[in-house]
């Protein structure tokens, strides 16, 4: 078994014989955190793979996300029990086997009635029961004066209490490449910059690739006999390579987040917040810097950097100045900002805060097996 630590990419010519060489079992297209996933798990089965990304590896999505490790605990509002169940579970898993990757971190929901709090309080035990919570990290309740004390900026006035409960903070990109990391390590042949430009299958699938770079543009072939799309929110454009009469699947959503300095916004915990349209947003301390986010509208394009408005700045800081006092956040506050794409599966007549985050596996015309919707836990 080879080291996580042996992946050198540089040696282009030598990474395309690999990949063009044999009939692997498995060839993924797609290096975020689902293709990487993919990949780790079919390489620790003892199968062959292939992973070609066509940027760089958690390029998209996955290194745009609110970098939370956690539950879902607003799932359980939608009813959608087990999408919280697997989250909840996979949460602790991270947190077992990679802790460097998983911080615990304490949220702070506020109750502004002692019915919410029950109502709270009921879904959280919901959520410690599915997810098999350890005591220790089972949820508690301040009441305004100790939330002086812990959280002095928040802004108690309307509160009845806080509803306190841990949860795991990440970075999401080298989440992802850890986890791609491990997949080489067991065997998986993985490059970045290599774009899927043509699939077809006979008795085994075929896959064209073409190569990113710009001193290369090499072609190869990689033969596998099973093929799983999961490149995020270019899915459909995948898919259209292998059925060009496909039809679109995804439902694409837009979020964004602003970066502050810790002094502009300094709070100790992370504080889940309301917004005008009822929604909740996270204010999120980590080191010197808090972030806010996160918006979330449709978005009709696979931008891989879709632009971010005043209206959505304007939005986030206004769940800030409601839930936090003695802060006024402006634009000359804001150290830097990003925005990403969610793949979600459409929900027709659903707004984009309501379409579930549950992922779905879908076979085209030749067996390639797709994935969209799901989420970085």
């Amino acid at each position: 078994m080879a080291s996580a630590s042996d992946l050198d990419l540089r040696n282009r010519k030598k990474i395309y014989q690999q990949l063009s060489e044999r009939v692997y079992d498995l060839v993924v297209i797609g290096g975020g955190i689902t293709g990487a996933g993919v990949a780790r798990d079919a390489a620790m089965r003892g199968l062959s793979v292939a992973l070609i990304e066509a940027k760089d590896f958690a390029s998209g999505t996955s290194s745009r996300s609110s970098k939370m490790i956690h539950g879902g605990l607003r799932y359980l509002a939608q009813g959608d029990i087990p999408v919280v169940k697997e989250s909840a579970t996979e949460r602790a898993t991270l947190h077992r086997i990679a802790p460097h990757l998983a911080k615990k971190t304490q949220y702070i929901l506020p109750a502004s009635s002692k019915a919410e709090e029950i109502a709270l309080r009921t879904a959280l035990w919901t959520y410690e029961k599915l997810g098999k919570v350890q005591t220790t990290d089972r949820h508690q309740v301040w009441k305004p004066a100790e939330l002086a004390i812990r959280e002095p900026l928040l802004n108690t006035a309307s509160m009845h209490s806080g509803v306190v409960y841990p949860e795991y903070l990440t970075d999401d990109a080298r989440l992802t490449v850890a986890t791609l990391r491990s997949a080489f390590a067991y065997g998986a042949i993985v490059a970045n910059y290599v774009k899927a430009v043509g699939i077809k299958k006979d008795k085994e699938f075929s896959v064209i690739c073409r190569s990113q770079l710009e001193d290369d543009g090499e072609e190869f072939e990689i033969r596998a006999l099973t093929a799983v799309n999961a490149a995020g929110p270019w899915v459909d454009a995948v898919c259209e390579i292998e059925n060009p009469k496909q039809a679109p699947r995804l439902a694409l959503s837009r979020g964004i987040h602003v970066v502050v300095d810790r002094e502009a916004l300094p709070i100790n915990h992370t504080v889940v917040m309301s917004t005008s349209d009822k929604r909740r947003t996270f204010s999120v301390p980590l080191g010197a810097y808090t972030y806010v986010g996160t918006t979330d509208e449709f978005y009709p394009d696979t931008d891989y950097w879709p632009p971010i408005h005043q209206r959505d700045v304007d939005y986030l800081f206004a769940s800030v100045h409601s839930s936090i006092n003695n802060v006024s956040l402006t634009n000359d506050d804001i150290v830097s900002v990003w925005s990403g794409i969610r793949p979600l599966v459409g929900g027709e007549g659903k707004s984009a805060k309501e379409i579930s985050r549950k992922d779905e596996v879908w076979e085209g015309p030749t067996g390639m097996l797709s994935i969209g919707g799901g989420k970085l836990s």
